[in-house]
């Protein structure tokens, strides 16, 4: 009976965090329509997270994420890098989409 209370009470958990998260997705689009209107066309994207990050508590964690740019460029070289070895005139068979699996396998592996 134990598990049974403990188990519908993390379900019921897990829709309370969903839902809260919809919720703030609906609150982000009226925000951000908001923020096109009132201010000029050349905002940015810092700007408006700026502007808004205490109405979304989730979201803004999220767009760091997202928004920030590596400091350098050596993940992508080391892919092509990669891509280029996989795929060269020896293995000239394999198709484009099996060797973005395997570099991507081999990224992931390592």
């Amino acid at each position: 009976m134990l598990f049974l209370q403990s188990a519908g009470h993390g379900s019921t958990n897990m829709k309370g965090k969903r839902a809260t998260l919809v919720e703030e997705f609906r609150r982000y689009r009226l925000l951000a329509a908001k923020f096109m209107e009132l201010k000029h066309a050349d905002s940015t994207v810092l700007q408006f997270w700026s502007t808004y990050a205490r109405e979304l508590p989730i979201l803004p964690s999220l767009s760091r994420r997202f928004l920030a740019t590596p400091g350098t460029s050596v993940p992508a070289e080391v892919a092509f890098s990669t891509s280029s070895f996989i795929g060269r005139k020896e293995r000239c068979r394999l198709t484009p989409g099996n060797l973005a699996a395997t570099v991507f396998l081999k990224n992931k592996l390592e």
